[in-house]
């Protein structure tokens, strides 16, 4: 059997996760889901493998043909990044993959693996994810591996702020105010200088409009 062309970086993580996930997913077939999905999607099972370091992993290997195959991930949220990578053995195979929600009639995302022989899609969403594969020429063989990582929960400043940290900030607050209000001093203009500018004003206003009249009369 030929077997699917995978990037070095996956290669490693398929070998060693691959055993791991097929034994969690014949492990946990009674236990799946049923609804909303249907019976016919088999649900993928997650493990973790020492080259992922953050979040889990499910790999899928097959043939499928032009009839489709469902596969479906279920309990997503969406602070986890998810990322779903399709391999033919051939760059020439046309394996394709659609990526929907099961409360939608269209799918949300579509690929092939014609071309590169391989297709990756990186998103985030919450609830359920629905994979079809399809190959419209005939039976094919293919990989999938889908990535979940771990939730990315934000970062939220503290309720409570120490009093010796709070006057730390009042203290800087109060030394920007003041420099600020030096900045001001120091490019504000005293009355009489103002008069002196307003006078040159009214000298150069009174020599354009001669300049501009002698222009006239010639």
């Amino acid at each position: 059997m030929r077997q699917p062309g995978i990037k070095p970086g996956w290669r490693r993580v398929a070998a060693g996760a691959l055993a791991a996930v097929a034994a969690a997913a014949f492990a946990a077939a009674q236990d799946a889901p049923t609804s909303p999905i249907g019976k016919d999607t088999h649900v993928l099972q997650f493990v973790s493998a020492p080259e992922v370091k953050h979040g889990k992993i499910a790999i899928v290997e097959g043939v499928v043909g032009a009839a489709g195959e469902k596969l479906a991930v279920a309990d997503l949220s969406v602070l986890q990044p998810v990322e779903v990578t399709l391999f033919a053995p051939e760059a020439s195979d046309d394996v394709r993959i659609e990526l929907s929600k099961f409360i939608l009639d269209a799918p949300a995302l579509t690929g092939t693996t014609k071309g590169e022989g391989s297709c990756t899609f990186k998103f985030r969403t919450q609830g359920d994810l629905q994979i079809s594969l399809a190959s419209p020429a005939g039976p094919n063989v293919y990989r999938l591996l889908v990535w979940v990582g771990d939730e990315a929960s934000p970062l939220l400043p503290a309720a409570f702020v120490p009093m010796d940290e709070w006057k730390k900030q009042q203290a800087s607050s109060s030394a920007a105010g003041d420099a600020a209000g030096d900045a001001a001093k120091a490019g504000s203009v005293s009355p009489p200088v103002r008069w002196i500018i307003a006078g040159a004003l009214v000298v150069i206003a009174a020599l354009l409009a001669v300049i501009l009249m002698k222009r006239g009369r010639s």
